[in-house]
């Protein structure tokens, strides 16, 4: 989530601003504990973005158990 607030910072937004998140989650691995740190992150927005998640067999590295890739909106100035 670090890194997601660091590129969001960096196109001159943040997590306000996401529309839709999808979880990449390698299978048997905790869902609920990846919950508790968005909510973290994500605190008590107006609008929440919606949030897919997906089990999958593994990703590229083996050592990495958990992809989120985000989609946010940049508001006219």
């Amino acid at each position: 989530m670090k890194n997601l607030k660091i590129a969001l910072n960096a196109s001159g937004v943040n997590f306000e601003n996401l529309v839709k998140l999808n979880i990449h989650i390698v299978q048997r691995q905790n869902a609920y504990g990846a919950f508790q740190v968005l909510q973290k992150f994500l605190g008590q927005n107006i609008n929440p973005p919606v949030i897919k998640v997906l089990y999958v067999a593994g990703l590229t590295n083996p050592e990495i158990l958990l992809e989120i890739d985000a989609i946010a909106f940049k508001p006219e100035e």
